[in-house]
């Protein structure tokens, strides 16, 4: 007998626990799409010169004496899952909250491959920490901004990257980019 007095028998505990882990019943997640951390992209030729910037365990800040703007470029590569992604992610740290003297902002674009060769166009909008839509835990720390968007990749006709501005206009301020990606949330 499996069930006695209203309580499960050890094998029948199991298989539950199984069913549940397969099935995925609980705290609905996004499926990661492509993620890369900020040492992961490539700094713009203006901030390499100027020494602006500097590798901190995976991020990418600004050097202790340095201000202004650190530009990235962040190439999405094509991933095998079968369902698209529609949010833009960013994992950031920006001490002033959500004054504008310290930001991290992000952009999503499209480039054509064969039409429109060059074309750039941007797919949704700026994510950035002066208005982050969803922050958790919303703190001025280590925060955390998704931007949903509506859009269906083609890789086959177009290359797709994330642009990142990292800007900090006083060395008392700290603006860094950990990470940034993309997601499916169903």
């Amino acid at each position: 007998m499996l069930v006695r007095s209203g309580v499960c028998s050890a094998p029948l505990r199991v298989t539950l626990a199984f069913l549940l882990l397969c099935v995925g019943v609980g705290v609905a997640q996004a499926d990661n799409y492509w993620s890369s951390t900020g040492a992961q992209c490539n700094v713009v030729q203006d901030s390499v010169v100027n020494a602006r910037y500097q590798l901190s365990s995976g991020g990418v800040k600004h050097a202790a004496t340095k201000t202004g703007i650190i530009a990235l470029f962040c190439s999405v590569e094509k991933n095998t899952l079968n369902l698209g992604p529609n949010r833009l992610y960013v994992s950031y740290q920006d001490t002033d909250g959500t004054a504008s003297s310290t930001l991290v902002t992000a952009r999503l674009f499209r480039m054509g491959r064969f039409s429109s060769i060059g074309a750039i166009t941007q797919i949704g909008t700026d994510i950035t920490s002066a208005s982050p839509s969803i922050t958790s835990p919303a703190v001025a720390l280590d925060n955390y901004m998704v931007r949903p968007f509506s859009y269906v990749f083609d890789f086959d006709a177009e290359f797709y990257f994330v642009y990142v501005e990292i800007k900090r206009a006083s060395t008392a301020q700290t603006a860094i980019l950990y990470g940034v990606g993309l997601d499916y949330d169903p």
